[in-house]
């Protein structure tokens, strides 16, 4: 009997190692077909020119402003200074700097040769296809033997219209940035349950500070997400021990040692005090998506009922659901209780959507703004996406 863990480590191993050069071939290929996913999602984006409207003009202006700044010798850049960017733009330099600082790498990546436009939308077309191959990546430790079916949930993420639809309906460019990072942080939460280690708590932390940095609102629900899903361990009965309590006070440290920029830059900015949004004006977005998401995409692009997550997301919730409950598996478990918590936030339950906004901090609701789905169905994709490959 003392033999068996060793017999079943052996197993694992012999299951998840290459066997020879035909598999090393059959995994470039499956991490090739992960990367064609993602840039067929966006390959209009291949294009020197502006994709969009007036907000994807703005983004071009402030992405010209940071390159021009650091081509004369400028930086780093905290605002804007230049003829793009001539009134000292700070948004979002200061508190969202990931999306101007992925298109300097791009620029000095080729070379300083591309214009604005085309810089700018490699740099999308880069997120997308790293969202895809980050979501193989992260799903291949959970299906050694089952890669094929890890590439299909890949693709499943890669071609949600809430996640592929980021680019096209309303140029929600700042969004695009988290796709690589949000599979990782719903990686990280499994493997916590999974494994006696930190890795799964640096994953969740590194995802969730990233998102940070590229777009607030949905670094705001993706770290509440991920709080939600290790919180269960104390209602699944695991308990916290104390290297638990070690390891998340050192992710903790180490996400704000990646995005506490952001925290301090915002208190130095210091805007003026908005409005507060009220959590009623957000009950009538949520009651248009549905039941538009049962629906087809409109011909012509609708922002609100469009950013949906396809009827693959929603079957891998179902489906991850009932193997949760049926097999008990902790971090099955706790990936179906957020993408509960994330269809409840998101779609029109009865008297239940309505109480959770109302109940929210006010401080949340004005970071949502507006157009709740377009935070929340992004992160329920990948929540949906890693509990498809836990289930399995």
């Amino acid at each position: 009997m003392p033999a068996a863990p060793e017999t079943h480590r052996r197993a694992t191993r012999a299951v998840a190692a290459p066997l020879g050069g035909s598999h090393r071939a059959l995994e470039a290929a499956r991490l090739l077909l992960a990367c064609a996913a993602g840039f067929i999602a966006v390959a209009p984006f291949l294009h020197d020119g502006i994709m969009g409207g007036v907000d994807a003009q703005w983004y071009t202006s402030v992405v010209a402003d940071h390159l021009e700044q650091w081509r004369m010798g400028l930086w780093p850049v905290f605002v804007g200074q230049t003829r793009f960017a001539a009134i000292g733009a700070v948004m979002p330099i200061r508190v969202a700097p990931y999306l101007q600082h992925l298109t300097l790498a791009v620029d000095l990546l080729t070379g300083r040769t591309l214009s604005a436009y085309l810089v700018l939308n490699l740099a999308i077309i880069a997120s997308c296809v790293g969202g895809s191959l980050s979501a193989y990546l992260c799903l291949r430790p959970m299906l050694p033997s089952r890669r094929m079916e890890a590439l299909a949930l890949a693709v499943i993420y890669a071609w949600c219209p809430a996640v592929a639809g980021l680019a096209y309906d309303g140029q929600l460019f700042m969004s695009v940035m988290t796709l690589p990072y949000l599979p990782m942080v719903f990686a990280g939460v499994a493997r916590i349950f999974e494994r006696d280690g930190f890795s799964g708590w640096a994953m969740a932390a590194a995802g969730c500070a990233a998102c940070w940095l590229a777009h607030s609102p949905i670094g705001l629900w993706v770290t509440v997400c991920a709080g939600i899903a290790i919180g269960t361990r104390w209602a699944l009965g695991s308990g916290w021990s104390p290297k638990d309590a070690a390891r998340a006070a050192a992710a903790t440290a180490l996400f704000l040692g990646l995005c506490g920029y952001v925290f301090v830059s915002i208190r130095v900015v210091a805007p003026p005090p908005a409005p507060p949004m009220l959590a009623a004006t957000l009950q009538p977005v949520i009651h248009a998506v549905f039941p538009a998401v049962l629906k087809p995409l409109s011909p012509y692009g609708a922002l609100v009922t469009d950013l949906q997550p396809g009827w693959s997301i929603l079957a891998a919730v179902v489906l991850g659901g009932l193997a949760a409950w049926s097999r008990r598996s902790r971090s099955t478990l706790s990936l179906s209780i957020v993408t509960l918590f994330l269809l409840c936030l998101a779609l029109p339950v009865p008297f239940i959507t309505a109480w959770m906004w109302r109940a929210m901090p006010q401080a949340v609701v004005d970071i949502t703004n507006a157009v709740p789905t377009q935070r929340l169905f992004p992160i329920l994709a990948a929540s949906a996406t890693v509990l498809g490959a836990s289930a399995l």
